[in-house]
């Protein structure tokens, strides 16, 4: 048994965009069934906090199912200012509106110079690879979540946005990682899912997670 996430908990990293993350994007097929609501309601929730929204349909995405992109125009504005000439020098549009449909119709390969600017703009940017073991994990006495990790590479940007239910954020290099992390126990499941992600030919110590 998993419990239903809290709706404002899923919404706070991905409709309450801002300086630290300008531009994130959920798919269609999330919204439908994890949150389970219709895109015009999840369209309008994101729009009464502020942000600007548009939503591509899986023809015009390169996202499985489609998906909704919100955006601060304002502090995406600010990115793409920053970054100007690395947009024209590859024809990007340096418009929010339009860079946002950019970045919804083109996959960029991990290597692509652009990916800069899109980890400026969503605060960090990972490719998405194979996914790990799954496991329930007792968060209260029977009460569980499912965890359901992924190995991912980090290709863009720099700042962890932290939610509500967090107090902070470090890079660890692998060989410091244990059962604690300055002093808090790590879930056995998310150790497992860490050493399980590791590429084997590098060495532990000098990779971070």
């Amino acid at each position: 048994m998993s419990d239903v996430p809290d709706l404002d908990h899923l919404l706070s990293e991905h409709a309450n965009v801002g300086p630290s993350k300008p531009m994130s994007y959920l798919p269609i097929s999330t919204i439908e069934r994890l949150l389970g609501m219709t895109i015009a309601d999840y369209a309008r929730l994101i729009e009464q906090r502020g942000s600007s929204c548009v939503v591509f349909a899986e023809t015009e995405t390169c996202i499985k199912s489609g998906a909704v992109y919100a955006y601060s125009k304002i502090d995406l504005a600010r990115v793409l200012v920053r970054h100007s000439f690395l947009l024209a020098e590859h024809s990007w549009p340096e418009a929010p509106a339009e860079f946002v449909r950019k970045v919804a119709q083109e996959w960029l390969d991990e290597d692509n110079p652009l990916k800069r600017v899109i980890g400026a703009a969503t605060g960090l940017a990972v490719t998405i690879g194979g996914a790990l073991d799954e496991h329930l994990f007792e968060v209260l006495p029977g009460r569980f979540v499912r965890i359901l990790p992924f190995a991912c590479r980090l290709v863009g940007g720099s700042d962890v946005v932290l939610s509500h239910e967090h107090l902070g954020t470090r890079w660890l290099p692998l060989g410091e990682l244990g059962e604690t992390i300055a002093g808090h126990r790590l879930p056995a499941c998310y150790l497992e899912a860490i050493r399980q992600a590791i590429d084997q030919p590098l060495s532990p110590s000098a990779r971070v997670v």
